[in-house]
């Protein structure tokens, strides 16, 4: 073989051999280097266009996500945008008045359906007209909403008739500047325009690299109809319309309003999502923009220097979950009882014969009470004045507050659920002979504190913070009702009687208010009188003091000069007879002076014994009149503290005596005798003979018992008012009231009206169906799972959840008006009853009526805890949203004009027996 080879034909062919094997291993690497060339170009460009296309797709995400964050916002609606945003519980009260809830157009409209609805069954024109108002203020707002978000992908908006006329123009008027944060967060995305943006991040991605980035478009619009679910529930009632699908509104259908009018829901996923371009229609189509279409045109350069545009198009659509808003309460409270006719909550809001009209009153500052104050609103309050129109206004700002789940229906049958019967299920028992009115003057001093003097520690805040049950120290608990109003009682039916009494005696009234005063005058008079009478008897005795003095001197005198005269006569001058002859004439001239001094001496002696009678007489009557001075304090201070403490004296009524005969018996524990008639100055010097033959004379059925009263001036038991057990016990004459003896009177049996004190709370949540009821609903779908809540249904039929509960204590107290949020008082709401007519009051508080700056518009939670009934506290508490009040029965008659001011003869003090009616009593 080896020979074999080396032959030269042998050699040449193996070299031909190699030759061979080296080009096909040349010629297969080639081919496997070009092979894996392609490839990995190959991969390249696909890794370029992926990059690409995920690019486009984040760029358009940021922009949908950019849109979402978009507001414009009404001071009564609040800020309004494509879906729903909650404030997270974490932010402090006040970073969530900077960042407040956001209420999507879905939401929003929603809700404003609900509260057509609920106006249409109510069939209340001022709601009806509320809800008006709010639809054409929301479509405003949704045009101003379009206007920004085409401003801020730096595009015009075409105009639409069916969003508004020149919804810019009407938009920028409607809500001004907005509020001066959300004008701010506005004008950055204005000025950073979503355009920018996405411009930005897709020229930072291509940076370095091709291909180039030629432009950007962005194009606003809608998805088709029916793709994507609105997640927006509709109204039971609603179920099986053409518009409503599992129980929620259709999207991109027509939803009629109960006007007429019709509104379109946009589709909303649970999150801003990438969609399929082809689903994306441009234009707004009489919505709002909710989507979004991004064409990005790059521009690559190919082999030769060739270049090539190409175009990436991505959709994206504005999503959420929808943020459903918190539990809340609204009250209505009777502090001193219901009137019979306001049997339900319809009754007080379609009530025609209201009496009189009120203001609205807006907090500004701070809180009320506290440091802020309150001033007329700054919105013009649409609508009338009276209480149902200022109770329909806060009702209806509660229904938008509660959102789109609340059910109409159920809403509708709160309305009209009986108060007797939440009275009868809460077992509230009615007061009997307790005062819920008073006596007392309406000066305008209410109205006048509430609208002129609500600046901190003002008479208005403190009127508020008694209404309200605000805890607050400058409150003066005895002012409220005044101490000396007299105590009434008026029932459901508007009867008013005074408190013991079945009823309203008015002549009564009179002559008790009349007696007490006369006696109190005649007192003063009285003490006017023996006061001249001491100074008249002090003067007499300085007078007759010096005479006698000046007459002792002369008797003095006289006996002096008789002694000087006696022992210069030879004889005893009282016996001249003994006298031995003739006198001589100085004899006969001192016996002559004598006798004229003995006259002298003895007219000097009568005298001072008239005199000294004389002043044991000024002494007489000086003691008397001092007598009569203390007899005078302490029956002017008795008729002025009965005034002073009427209101406690008479809670048990007020009745005449025939015995004492013209006395009165107050509140069946105390008798008084009036004294109508002061002391005369002749009384006063009147001897002991002459005052005993002058009571002689008048007639006196018995002699004066110990303890018994007695009206006389001059006497030093007198007294007027004592209790009428101790006077049987002394074993006086028997009293007689109403002409039963006393003892009768006390067991006679009396009608007294009763009054219930009662508050009505109703909880959201009985009116709202929530979203979890409503799915497990619209999944009840096969027949096992019908029949379950079927079953479910009849057990919750047994057991009827009512919305009205009513509550015997009051648990909203200490709840302040934050700023922003609106106060209704109406002096002279409604009268009930007849002979006296009696005015009732009524006071208001909308805790959520504005959505502004420094105005969250949400409910204000509870200090005092759960007031919920323990088997019901499940969940959150709900805060309070609003309460109306109605409270402060008056009865109106002239006895005013009766009531006179009494006087404390020893402080000056004085006191009015009707008092006015002070402002802390609203």
């Amino acid at each position: 073989m080896t020979a074999e080879l080396t032959k030269p034909d042998t050699k040449a062919k193996v070299v031909r051999k190699d030759i061979q094997h080296t080009t096909l291993l040349v010629a297969a690497t080639f081919i496997g280097s070009v092979i894996v060339a392609l490839y990995v170009f190959a991969v390249c460009a696909l890794n370029q266009q992926h990059k690409d296309s995920n690019s486009v797709d984040r760029a358009v995400y940021l922009a949908a996500r950019s849109l979402s964050e978009i507001t414009a916002s009404h001071p009564s609606i609040g800020k309004v945008g494509l879906v729903d945003a909650a404030p997270p519980q974490e932010l402090s009260y006040a970073e969530k008045k900077r960042h407040p809830r956001v209420t999507g157009l879905n939401s929003l409209y929603a809700t404003l359906r609900v509260d057509a609805l609920i106006a249409q069954k109510l069939n209340s024109p001022a709601l009806i007209e509320l809800s008006k108002r709010d639809f054409k203020t929301a479509k405003q707002l949704e045009a101003e909403l379009t206007r920004r978000m085409f401003s801020a992908i730096e595009q015009v908006p075409v105009q639409d008739p069916s969003m508004s006329e020149q919804p810019e123009r009407v938009a920028r008027q409607l809500t001004g500047t907005d509020s001066e944060a959300d004008s701010s967060s506005d004008s950055n995305n204005e000025d950073d325009s979503i355009l920018q943006e996405v411009s930005r991040l897709l020229s930072e991605d291509v940076k370095g690299r091709g291909p180039n980035l030629v432009d950007v478009r962005l194009t606003l619009g809608s998805v088709e109809a029916g793709r994507l679910s609105t997640q927006t529930f509709a109204p039971l009632e609603d179920s099986g319309k053409d518009f409503v699908k599992d129980g929620q509104y259709r999207s991109g259908i027509p939803v009629p309003m109960p006007d007429g009018q019709t509104v379109t829901f946009l589709g909303q996923p649970r999150a801003t999502r990438i969609i399929d371009p082809t689903w994306f229609k441009p234009g707004s189509h009489g919505t709002a923009p909710w989507a979004v279409q991004l064409d990005v045109i790059y521009e690559r350069t190919k082999e030769k220097g060739t270049k090539e545009k190409v175009i990436k198009t991505a959709c994206a659509v504005v999503g959420g979950e929808p943020a459903y808003p918190k539990p809340s309460a609204f009250v209505v409270n009777f502090p001193q009882g219901k009137p019979s006719q306001f049997g339900c909550l319809s009754d007080i809001l379609n009530f025609k014969d209201w009496t009189g009209q009120g203001e609205w009153q807006q907090v500004v500052g701070t809180e009320v009470p506290g440091k802020g104050s309150l001033a007329p609103p700054m919105e013009t309050i649409s609508g009338g004045l009276s209480p149902g129109s200022a109770l329909a206004r806060a009702l209806y700002d509660w229904l938008k507050q509660m959102g789109p789940l609340v059910e109409p229906a159920n809403f509708a049958k709160m309305m009209n659920q009986q108060f007797a019967h939440a009275i009868k299920t809460a077992s509230i028992d009615s007061a009997t002979n307790q005062a819920n009115s008073c006596l007392a003057a309406d000066t305008g001093s209410r109205e006048y504190a509430l609208l002129n003097q609500t600046n901190p520690d003002g008479p208005g805040q403190l009127a508020l913070s008694h209404c309200f049950a605000i805890r607050d120290q400058r409150i003066a608990r005895n002012k409220i009702p005044p101490a000396s109003s007299l105590p009434l009682v008026v029932d459901a039916n508007g009867k008013c009687v005074l408190s013991g009494k079945d009823r309203f005696d008015k002549q009564l009234l009179k002559d008790f208010l009349s007696a007490v005063y006369e006696t109190n005058l005649a007192a003063l008079e009285s003490l006017e009188t023996s006061k001249q009478m001491v100074n008249r008897a002090k003067a007499s005795l300085r007078e007759l003091d010096q005479k006698m003095y000046f007459e002792r001197q002369e008797l003095t005198s006289v006996s002096a000069r008789m002694h000087r005269i006696r022992t210069q006569m030879p004889f005893d001058p009282e016996n001249s007879k003994k006298a031995n002859g003739p006198l001589k004439p100085k004899d006969s001239e001192n016996l002559r002076q004598y006798n004229l001094a003995k006259g002298r001496l003895e007219e000097l002696k009568e005298l001072l014994i008239k005199d000294k009678d004389q002043r044991d007489r000024y002494r007489k009557l000086n003691e008397t009149a001092r007598l009569v001075s203390l007899n005078a304090n302490k029956i002017g201070i008795t008729t002025y503290d009965l005034c002073t403490h009427s209101n406690q004296i008479l809670i048990n009524g007020l009745a005449r005596t025939q015995a004492p005969s013209g006395g009165f018996l107050l509140g069946g524990r105390f008798v008084f005798l009036p004294q109508p008639v002061p002391i005369q100055e002749e009384e006063f010097l009147l001897t002991e003979d002459e005052r005993r033959r002058r009571l002689e004379s008048v007639p006196q059925p018995q002699k004066p018992v110990k303890g018994e009263l007695i009206s006389d001036w001059t006497n030093a038991d007198m007294h007027l008012v004592a209790e009428a057990n101790e006077l049987l016990e002394t074993g006086s004459r028997t009293i007689f009231v109403e002409g039963l003896p006393l003892k009768l009177y006390w067991l006679q049996p009396r009608e007294i009206p009763s009054w219930t004190k009662v508050t009505f709370v109703i909880d959201s949540n009985a009116l709202v169906e929530t979203a979890e009821k409503r799915k497990s609903r619209m999944e009840a779908k096969t027949e096992a799972a019908k029949k379950a809540s079927a079953d479910a249904a009849k057990e919750n039929a047994s057991k009827p959840v009512e919305a009205l509960v009513a509550f015997k204590d009051y648990a909203f107290g200490n709840i302040r008006i934050p700023a922003g949020q609106m106060v209704y008082y109406c002096a002279n709401a409604v009268k009930t009853g007849a002979e006296p007519k009696v005015s009732w009051s009524v006071v208001l508080r909308d805790l959520i009526s504005t959505r502004s700056e420094g105005s969250m518009g949400e409910p204000v939670s509870i200090p005092d805890g759960d007031w919920r009934e323990p088997s019901g506290r499940n969940g959150e508490v709900p805060g309070l949203a609003g309460e109306f009040q109605l409270r402060t029965p008056l009865p109106i008659t002239d006895l005013g004009q009766s009531g006179s001011y009494l006087t404390n003869p020893v402080t000056g003090q004085q006191i009015p027996q009707i008092p006015p009616l002070p402002s802390e009593m609203l």
